[in-house]
């Protein structure tokens, strides 16, 4: 299988960082090996041995099931061991858990227990996830128009966020916008200033769009940015995107 596997992490801190609780660990699993995704499997303690199989079936009473395509060698320490480690990797994370008590059965189908803890790693520190699709989070930027703006956030990372403007409010790459802030309802976070680093869609005559980092930021904005960045992300790992502000450092 053209497929490339990678390794488990083993840092203690970001295993603990990013471990799901118990039922978003189940729906998550569940979604994932619904989707018919492949996943790199190999041994505790040597990941020299890998093997990609696809994910066929996840049930939290039944156990998991995996596909063996047909002709697969499979590697002698992957074969005997009873627990294996289970690594799936996306754009967005990197799934992986212990899989229990691991059988090689007959027409090439492979079942484990169903695990019992569940991690998802952020695989980039930069990467950027979507705004919430219930358009709940809002950025507002006051001062630096003739009137307040609050331009549709499209996607937020630890450090920079994504912007879409509509086409009458023109702007130019190192703008500096000093006075702008979050909002969900009647609450805000504390001020903050952003840079304009890359405009997009110039030519569009509705909207375009703008890439912005934070500019001299203060702790409690990193906070604010990490928090709700991750707080978006853990939800849309475990299907509940509307829950997105619960973790929220500004909320």
């Amino acid at each position: 299988m053209a497929f490339r596997t990678f390794p488990p992490e083993l840092d203690v801190k970001v295993l603990e960082q990013f471990k799901l609780e118990p039922r978003p660990a189940e729906r998550t699993v569940v979604r994932e090996f619904n989707s018919g995704v492949t996943a790199g499997l190999m041994p505790l303690k040597d990941f020299s041995k890998r093997l990609a199989l696809r994910c066929v079936e996840a049930d939290p009473i039944v156990g998991l099931a995996f596909s063996l395509p047909e002709g697969t060698e499979v590697p002698k320490a992957i074969k005997e061991s009873q627990h294996l480690w289970v690594v799936i990797t996306s754009d967005q994370y990197k799934l992986q858990f212990i899989a229990p008590n691991v059988k090689f059965g007959s027409y090439d189908l492979v079942t484990a227990d169903f695990p019992t803890e569940v991690v998802a790693i952020q695989r980039r520190e930069s990467f950027r996830v979507p705004a919430p699709a219930d358009r709940t989070l809002d950025l507002v930027i006051s001062g630096s128009f003739s009137s307040v703006v609050e331009p549709r956030i499209f996607d937020i990372g630890f450090q920079g966020i994504g912007l879409e403007f509509s086409a009458m409010e023109r702007m130019q790459v190192g703008t500096i916008w000093s006075n702008c802030y979050f909002a969900r309802g009647k609450k805000s976070s504390e001020s903050f200033m952003l840079e304009v680093k890359n405009v997009s869609d110039v030519y569009n005559l509705d909207h375009f769009r703008v890439g912005c980092q934070l500019l001299k930021p203060s702790q409690q904005t990193i906070t604010d940015f990490e928090t709700t960045r991750n707080s978006i992300q853990n939800c849309l790992v475990s299907g509940q995107p509307q829950r997105w502000h619960l973790s929220v450092s500004w909320l």
